[in-house]
């Protein structure tokens, strides 16, 4: 564990945990809305530690949805981890036995959250000479404030979330987080047209049932990226020379 990496990790996320809390909050509120027990509400914090997954699953549940919708839901807001993943794959080489090394990417992957991805990733662009550890300590150091934070968050919304005025605008704490996220990475056309479609989709079917216009968001977000970068590489491929029409 490189100390100074995992410290500078610490730093980088703590201004984030201002937003966790709230966010946090709301998931503890929710999922005893939804039928759960304190207890359960909390296991299930520990348990699946996905964010807007867990508000998006308790509150299907709370108004009736059927189990398989709230499943399917959550799957689905979770699919950006996938991508999330595949990118963080080739930046955190972990070594080792098959069982070691499968344990380290499960133990990692456990902690992955928007905000670790988002600061871990930019880390290493602006570092891509720092080590293996060195880059697994920034992603702990990162990963660790927030866990903590978030099932604090989630133990004080179960304690005393009923206490809270119902005026608070405790919910606009959610899209605050992602955009503070999402501007940074940001940083070709692609990714521009990708993020304005989703955010014009989201709103577009906000008034759709369990949640479903996040779900056509990020299906046309991904699309219209696709679509322009691979319409910017045809347009910029050059001409192999001798090649014939």
């Amino acid at each position: 564990m490189d100390k100074i990496f995992f410290w500078s990790g610490v730093r980088r996320v703590s201004p984030t945990l201002l937003s966790i809390t709230p966010f946090g909050l709301i998931a503890g509120i929710a999922a005893l809305e939804s039928g759960m027990t304190p207890l359960q509400a909390q296991l299930s914090s520990v348990a699946f530690f996905a964010g807007s997954a867990q508000i998006a699953s308790a509150q299907l549940l709370a108004s009736g949805a059927p189990l398989l919708i709230a499943i399917a839901t959550a799957m689905l807001i979770n699919l950006r981890f996938m991508m999330y993943s595949a990118v963080l794959a080739p930046e955190l080489p972990i070594t080792g036995s098959p069982i070691k090394r499968t344990a380290k990417k499960m133990g990692l992957a456990y902690f992955l959250t928007d905000q670790v991805f988002a600061l871990t990733h930019l880390k290493i662009a602006e570092q891509p000479s720092c080590t293996l550890d060195e880059r697994v300590s920034f992603y702990l150091g990162c990963a660790l404030p927030v866990w903590l934070c978030w099932q604090l968050a989630t133990a004080a919304g179960i304690i005393f979330g009923n206490a809270l005025p119902a005026s608070w605008p405790i919910e606009f704490s959610i899209p605050l987080t992602f955009l503070a996220l999402l501007f940074p990475t940001i940083k070709d056309k692609p990714g521009a047209i990708a993020a304005v479609v989703a955010g014009l989709l989201a709103l577009l079917f906000h008034s759709l049932p369990w949640k479903l216009g996040l779900v056509a968001g990020a299906i046309g977000g991904i699309i219209a990226g696709g679509f322009s970068e691979g319409m910017i590489n045809k347009k910029t491929a050059k001409p192999i020379q001798g090649a014939k029409d």
